[in-house]
């Protein structure tokens, strides 16, 4: 007997080790993997034990939840395991919330689950845009707000937390208006599905951006490690797999496009952008290059794209009209003197009714649900926001983090200005940053006396990186050096390697100096932060992405003596002449003539058009705060490095179209160019295209129930059907606030209804104190909402917001419908032309 036992208990202690190595085996499997891909910033700036904390979380998952067993390896490896869904910052997400989440889908199908996690994702968070970095899960959590990038990797993450295969799916820009925009994919039982993430509907493949992604021309998601699944590869990097996901979502052709030199023979190597005009650019949607017999290929969207190649500062470019040609050619035949003005129309796809049937009762018990979700938000919003804050104040921007901004406030009293730190930050920084990079950046700073001291040596933001202390160890190391002195440790210490990190992501200025290896973005990002650490004035220039410092003294400027840019000069980390001024011999000067103010008064940058320089025989968009427009600076004449230019301007039609017009011109040392900004004018008049009855009814801000003609007078008036926490009617919102100055200039009012009174209820008009007086708000009747789905403008399509300029002969004369971000810009070209009727 004793015997057995002893027998008994030596084989549970060779079965509790062999379980024990195999789960150890387990985790080490799944380290290796991760390694093998992972981008350098993550393996240097996160520690060994916080991978194999989140592996194991992910093996527990696998273990643990019912669908587990039935993921394949090759989309558990790929689509479960990595913690890095894009560009974003890294968390313990899935540590933190695994039970949470995992007792939400208790007793659920992995579809179902797929839906739940969603509506768990809505009641932590809802869409605002922000700036391009990539908050991390946790902290979208915590502020409760996200772009649709955030929102996406928010998503993604949660599903990724209890084994549900997931990826991000990404349209670097929209063929039909300017933007671009990311949702979810999820695998269920064998079959990837989509879904818009913390926008949860009553079913899969369905969200407010079905008719938008049937328009586009490429959709693509990363993979990170090496892939070897059944989709159309995009890029193969040494850290992630671009896959093509277009086809799930419109229809497609593939062009085949073959480069030819000016000698007529094929070209090898030659970079191949397939571009797309958004936001006046000729935007690389992808990048390739041409295989030995000078071909490249695409299977995209049935729409119009430039195909431009080049080398060797060598170019040539096509409009191509994809599902019309399929084999093209391009000659680079084309160089840095080349000079035109040309005239394209482009056309995006058509698009197509993609949307799965839903009940109406699915739908109210869904838009139910998402009211509830809403009020629970609120309530956290409530309980973890500083509630007396003043708007705009450090601590409203902060949100959930506003104890972190007191506590800073508190202890740096009388820290002779160096609280002034608060003000250099962004909107997003206030959301996430920490105290230690606070006090870092506060206590360890050289104080100076200068205006430009709190942006450029003060200030711990220097681009997109995550926020980190290192003003500390990094002013021990540079203090006393002059920025020449660190020019040159740099470019002896830090080896530029960029094919292990694709995506440029930001390595820590202090990852930068344990390391010595880094891509060119990180090593600018360092030298910029070793030289503020240095007191020494440094930045990279928004518009131009140049490393530059303060110059000892004023340098010559051919041009403005009063401009700011005379005391910087740029730095070169791999020539001889570390220095090179950026005003002076290198510089001229550009005016912008514009006579087509009958189309556009004063045209914006991005809007209506941009400026790219050429550099190797590729244009690279200049990249201008927005806001900025023809008038300043262009029409006062702006300095430019000499070189060549490519201006694009464009008239977007209502059909998505675009009439762009492009100007190749050069600009030469010490010389002034006059170039002409021509945007092509639409043509087009009002006309009647349907009818609406201007004595439908809807129930106005104080409850009364009433005609729209009773509120809108006689004449012609604006009506829209929008809804609320709607990420595109959120956008017509916005841009009627930024636009408040011209909207509130037509003596007409600009009608806002909303389907439900429970849907006006969860709007919030505080949100959106700048919109003009004459924007008014409602509830439509049941009848008012079938009225403005006029079946012939709509074709069906159940898309918001719906937007119409009506008079009370009960015509209507002008209809939008859907995500347009361009929307604002139509509906005043609209209103120009009706006043000129009038």
């Amino acid at each position: 007997m004793q015997e057995a036992l002893i027998v008994g208990l030596f084989a549970f202690i060779c079965a509790l080790t062999a379980c024990t190595d195999s789960r150890r085996q387990e985790v080490q499997d799944a380290l290796d993997f991760l390694y093998a891909g992972m981008p350098l910033p993550d393996s240097v700036d996160y520690p060994r034990e916080f991978w194999e904390a989140n592996i194991e979380v992910a093996l527990k998952a696998r273990r643990e939840m019912p669908w587990g067993e039935k993921v394949p390896g090759r989309e558990w490896r790929h689509f479960v395991l990595p913690l890095r869904v894009n560009n974003e910052d890294l968390d313990s997400f899935r540590i933190v919330y695994y039970d949470e989440l995992k007792e939400r889908v208790k007793g659920k199908t992995m579809y179902g689950a797929v839906l739940e996690v969603n509506h768990w994702c809505h009641e932590h968070v809802s869409y605002q845009p922000s700036d391009s970095r990539t908050s991390s899960p946790m902290n979208t959590l915590r502020s409760a707000i996200g772009r649709c990038g955030e929102e996406s990797t928010f998503t993604v993450t949660a599903l990724r937390t209890i084994g549900i295969p997931a990826r991000q799916v990404y349209t670097p820009r929209w063929a039909h208006t300017d933007d671009n925009h990311a949702w979810v994919e999820a695998w269920v039982d064998g079959k990837w599905y989509f879904l818009g993430a913390c926008e949860p509907e009553p079913v899969l493949n369905l969200g407010w951006f079905n008719e938008p992604a049937s328009r586009g021309m490429l959709m693509h998601t990363k993979v990170f490690g090496d892939y070897t699944g059944p989709e159309d590869v995009v890029n193969k990097t040494a850290c992630y797999t671009e896959i093509n996901v277009t086809k799930n979502y419109v229809d497609v052709a593939t062009i085949i496009v073959t480069v030819l030199g000016k000698d007529s023979l094929p070209v090898e190597g030659a970079t191949v952008d397939y571009r797309l005009y958004n936001y006046a650019e000729l935007y690389p949607i992808v990048s390739k290059k041409s295989d030995a017999k000078g071909q490249s290929s695409l299977t995209c969207g049935k729409g119009d794209l430039i195909v431009w190649a080049s080398k060797d500062g060598m170019f040539g470019f096509k409009k191509v009209s994809v599902g019309k040609e399929a084999l093209v050619t391009v000659v680079m035949d084309k160089d840095s003197t080349y000079t035109a003005s040309l005239e394209l129309n482009l056309m995006p796809p058509y698009g197509k009714d993609n949307k799965p049937d839903v009940s109406p009762e699915a739908v109210r018990a869904n838009r139910q649900r998402l009211a509830e979700e809403d009020s629970i938000r609120g309530a956290y919003m409530k309980q973890a926001f500083c509630q007396n804050a003043e708007p705009d104040s450090p601590e409203a921007l902060a949100r959930a983090n506003w104890q972190t901004i007191v506590e800073f406030r508190e202890k740096e009293q009388g820290a002779g200005g160096k609280t002034d730190v608060l003000s250099t930050l962004s909107k997003k920084d206030f959301r996430d940053v920490t105290l230690d990079v606070l006090q870092d950046a506060a206590k360890h700073t050289i104080s100076l006396d200068s205006p430009l001291w709190q942006d450029y040596v003060l200030s711990p933001r220097v681009a997109n990186e995550r926020l980190t202390p290192c003003r500390e160890v990094l002013r021990q190391k540079f203090e006393g050096m002059t920025a020449e002195d660190i020019v040159q440790w740099v470019t002896d210490s830090i080896t530029v390697d960029d094919t292990r990190n694709p995506q440029h992501l930001c390595m820590s200025p202090l990852g930068v100096l344990r390391h010595r290896t880094c891509d060119a973005h990180s090593r600018d990002i360092f030298f910029v932060a070793a030289a503020r650490s240095a007191g020494i004035f440094a930045r990279i220039d928004e518009v131009t992405g140049k490393v530059e410092v303060q110059a000892p003294s004023p340098l010559p400027l051919w041009g403005s003596a009063t401009d700011l840019d005379v005391k910087w000069q740029e730095v070169l980390f791999d020539t001889p002449q570390k220095h090179s001024p950026k005003g002076g011999a290198g510089r001229g000067l550009l005016y912008l003539f514009y006579g087509d103010q009958q189309v556009k008064e004063n045209p914006s940058y991005y809007s209506h058009f941009a400026l790219s320089r050429i550099e190797g025989g590729r244009p690279k968009v200049l990249e201008y705060p927005e806001g900025t427009t023809w008038k300043h600076p262009f029409g006062e004449g702006e300095q430019l490095d000499a070189g060549q230019y490519m201006l694009v301007s464009g008239t977007r039609l209502a059909n998505g179209g675009v009439w762009a017009n492009l100007e190749f011109f050069s600009v030469a040392a010490q010389q002034q160019q006059t170039e002409q900004l021509h945007l092509r004018a639409d043509e087009e008049h009002l006309h009647v295209i349907g009818n609406f009855d201007c004595e439908n009814y809807f129930t106005n801000a104080r409850g009364v129930h009433k005609k729209i003609l009773e509120t809108t007078g006689r004449g012609f008036y604006m009506v829209a059907l929008i809804r609320s926490n709607h990420e595109p009617s959120i956008h017509l919102l916005r841009d009627m606030e930024a636009a408040n100055i011209h909207f509130s200039q037509w003596e007409h009012c600009y009608l806002m209804l909303f389907q439900s009174q429970e849907d006006y209820d969860h709007f919030d008009r505080k949100d959106f104190d700048d919109l003009p007086g004459n924007v008014l708000f409602g509830v439509a009747d049941p009848e008012t909402i079938e009225a403005m789905h006029i079946q012939e403008l709509t074709k069906g399509n159940e898309e918001l917001p719906i937007l119409m300029l009506c008079d009370t002969f009960n015509r209507v004369v002008w209809f939008r419908q859907g995500y347009n971000i361009g929307l604002a810009d139509q509906l005043m070209d609209a209103l120009r032309k009706i006043i000129l009727k009038e």
